[in-house]
């Protein structure tokens, strides 16, 4: 499965609660107690998908 179509199957429904608050990419947010909202996100890069091996390092 491509990750476009996993998000899109599976995490993507998961955003449509209020709770999730309208997020779809990689990231979360997290209610912690006294009314702070935390954003939590990932991402990877990965050698010859998003960079080539070549590549220097700036």
């Amino acid at each position: 499965m491509a990750e476009r179509d996993f998000i899109a199957q599976r995490l993507a429904p998961l955003a449509t609660p209020p709770a999730a608050r309208g997020l779809a990419d990689d990231a979360a947010v997290w209610a912690p107690p006294l009314g702070r909202d935390l954003v939590f996100t990932h991402d990877v890069l990965a050698c010859g998908v998003h960079y080539l091996p070549t590549d220097p390092p700036s």
